[in-house]
């Protein structure tokens, strides 16, 4: 860097700076030895601009300088950011800087002009220059020469409508011109981050950032298209990185590197046509060393327990971390070189019994160590049907359960088990001649009594056109949960010890199902000849959107509100939008939740036509704060006419690590006309009101 040469400095320096004395403003080359600038001297403040004329480096200026103004200079080669006004301004000799763009498409018009914006990246000796963004025009060709300050710069090349370009510590020199040759112009979103320098020191080999959809997924082959990188790309020696391309959306960020543990920022926003930045550094930690401790260490046969570890990521989806077996010392279980998150352990015994499911939160060494203790109670009872006991097969927790623990009656109904808590539990019983699911309250040292009615379900499943369908599945949805069987051979069911509820099939082949239907028990507790005819079905299309934009991974979920089926069809949009649901041929109109990261949760009534059913999903919303929702009695929730099933609700909520139980705070719901009723729509059970956005509605149902 050559040595800085201006005039009179110190002397000017000496003087104080008052509204009565003239001031020479001296300019003061950062790149070159002389500096004799011949131009124009800006000066504005709120109230006016005033052009004051440069000669020999040298400007006069004879106004108020105790007002806050801001100079600029004007001169051919010379260039200079804005400043406040003092003795000095800080001046860089010019360099031509040339290039050319050339779109992907012929059929993209160039912009005229496009912006230069400069900076001193670190590394820079001297005054650094400040971000700064210069203008420069665009010939019809494409090609473009402007001027910029010689020095050591960083380079963001923006033309309006395109993904803007990087060029990183380009060294620029007042003795020749520079070229950054022949730019691509792409459009679409852009994402731009940076690691701070305590990280960049540290890393041995470069990082490596991908963007992935905050997307709901519903089956292996959806997953595979909505949770793949949408964009990759590697950190530079610097430590920063574009991802470009992207489509309008929410993203996690997720970043990797040899040594240090996955960093995963989410809600990364990208719009269309604009670059998002991550503004503070990001610093990756070392991984973490987790040590689990469960206790009991081994479970009441002396055998040791096994654990199954998974931990979430974008939009409530679990990934797999593995199973675990003690270490040496039983109860003792060790995680290492694992990322902090949420995770999830479930705790089997040696029969694979489902015993414990815990989540916590590993955000770093304080909370690295987790104890999961176990109550367990050693229980025995007897099942009976009609007040005779039968052999049967036990599951407490039933199949949808988080804890699952199986035991076996004999032929007197005997039986004896071992459960992780006291309190309710939902058992299904199935044997030769019984299949029933029964709700029991476990009391230590208290003998279990499994009282199951002597009633008998039977029918048969036929499918669109009258045949007996033997690939049928039947559902029988009880108090005290549900119990499910396949039907025999010759297409019937039969249900033995359960209670009245409520039935229906499904085709496992097709996928048809039939009406859900009430079931009746005669004065001898038999309800038999059901016949549950499956309907036809067709499938119904639609696309989500977001500010018009199509909206990838949101979840959907479906009813029929003509009462022509009383199943849900749950799915997610794939990566263009589309979904697909399917209901019976004549259904006629449907009410349709979606839900997505970084947007709301809504619902829509739409009937069902031939044309693609269309979703635009607000993208700012309030919450909706249920008071008193933790009472008795079934809530019916629904927006602007559209109900959401509670399904939808769990799901929201879990996604955003909210409790489910006790008073509903639903985070980020459209904004519109919310109602809630308890057990049934009326004046009476009934509370509503309209949610602005950004805002809070408070239903009171105590």
């Amino acid at each position: 860097m050559p040595p800085i040469r201006f005039l009179a400095l110190s002397l000017l320096l000496a003087l104080p700076i008052t509204a009565a004395a003239e001031m020479q403003i001296t300019a003061a080359c950062r790149n070159v030895e002389k500096c004799v600038v011949s131009g124009t001297l800006v000066l504005r403040d709120a109230a006016e601009e005033i052009s004051v004329p440069v000669r020999a480096g040298v400007a006069r200026f004879d106004g108020d300088a105790s007002r806050p103004w801001e100079m600029e200079l004007r001169a051919d080669n010379y260039w200079s950011p804005r400043q406040r006004l003092g003795a000095t301004i800080d001046v860089w000799r010019t360099t031509p800087l040339r290039g050319r763009f050339a779109t992907e498409k012929d059929a993209e018009a160039l912009p005229q002009t496009f912006a230069i914006v400069v900076e001193s990246p670190l590394k820079a000796k001297g005054t650094k220059i400040a971000k700064n963004t210069l203008d420069c025009p665009i010939a019809a060709d494409g090609s473009w020469e402007c001027p910029v300050p010689a020095a050591l710069l960083d380079l963001t090349l923006r033309p309006k409508g395109f993904i803007p370009h990087y060029v990183w510590e380009k060294d620029l020199v007042t003795t020749a011109p520079a070229t950054v040759g022949t730019l691509t112009l792409r459009q679409g979103g852009s994402f731009v981050a940076w690691l701070d320098r305590d990280t960049v020191a540290g890393l041995k080999k470069p990082a490596t950032a991908r963007l992935i959809r905050m997307a709901s997924a519903t089956g292996p082959q959806a997953a595979l298209r909505l949770l793949a990188p949408v964009a990759e790309a590697t950190f530079n020696g610097r430590g920063a990185v574009q991802l470009a391309p992207v489509p309008p959306g929410t993203y996690t960020l997720e970043i990797t590197a040899p040594g240090f543990a996955t960093s995963r920022l989410d809600r990364i926003e990208i719009l269309a046509r604009s670059e998002s930045t991550f503004r503070q550094p990001i610093r990756l930690e070392p991984p973490l060393d987790l040590r689990l401790t469960v206790t009991p260490a081994v479970d009441p046969q002396g055998r040791r327990w096994r654990l199954g570890i998974g931990r979430r990521d974008a939009m409530n989806q679990w990934s797999a971390v593995g199973e675990l077996e003690a270490d040496t010392e039983p109860g003792i279980f060790h995680v290492k070189q694992q990322a902090p998150g949420l995770y999830n352990v479930n705790v089997y015994d040696a029969d694979n019994n489902a015993i414990a499911d815990r989540t916590f939160t590993v955000s770093g060494l304080s909370d690295a160590e987790q104890r999961i203790e176990l109550s367990l109670i050693a229980v025995s009872g007897v099942v009976t049907v009609g007040k005779e006991p039968v052999a049967a097969k036990l599951l407490f927790g039933g199949t949808s359960g988080v804890e699952k623990i199986t035991s076996t009656a004999d032929a007197d109904g005997k039986f004896s088990v071992t459960l992780p808590r006291a309190g309710r539990w939902v058992v299904e019983v199935t044997g030769d001649d019984v299949r029933s699911s029964v709700g029991v309250d476990v009391v230590a040292e208290k003998e279990l009594k499994l009282e199951l009615p002597d009633t008998v379900i039977s029918g048969w499943v036929t499918g669109p056109t009258g045949e007996r369908v033997t690939t049928a599945q039947v559902q029988l949805f009880g108090s005290e949960g549900n119990i499910g069987q396949r039907v025999k051979a010759d297409g019937t069911f039969r249900f033995r010890g359960a209670p009245a509820g409520r039935i229906t099939a499904s085709d496992l082949a097709t996928g048809e199902s039939s009406p859900m239907m009430d079931v009746i028990l005669d004065p001898g507790g038999r309800a038999e000849n059901i016949e549950l005819p499956l309907l036809a079905l067709r499938t119904i299309t639609g696309v989500v959107t977001s500010r018009g934009e199509k909206l990838a991974g949101a979840m959907i979920m479906a009813q029929a509100l003509d009462g022509t089926t009383n199943l849900f069809e749950h799915t997610a949009s794939d990566v263009d939008g589309t979904f697909r649901v399917r209901f019976p041929a004549k259904t006629r109109q449907l009410s349709i939740t979606a839900a997505a990261a970084g947007r709301t949760i809504q619902a829509f009534a739409v009937p069902v036509q031939e044309a693609p059913v269309r979703l635009d999903v607000a993208p700012e919303g309030g919450t909706l704060r249920l008071l008193g929702s933790g009472g008795s009695g079934p809530l019916i929730i629904q927006y602007q006419g559209a109900t959401i099933p509670l399904q939808m609700i769990g799901m929201w909520l879990s996604a955003h690590q909210r409790p489910i139980s006790g008073d509903l705070v639903l985070p980020n719901a459209a904004p519109g006309q919310w109602r809630v009723c308890r057990g049934a729509i009326s004046a009476e059970t009934c509370r509503e009101g309209l949610l602005p956005r950004g805002g809070t509605l408070d239903l009171e149902l105590r």
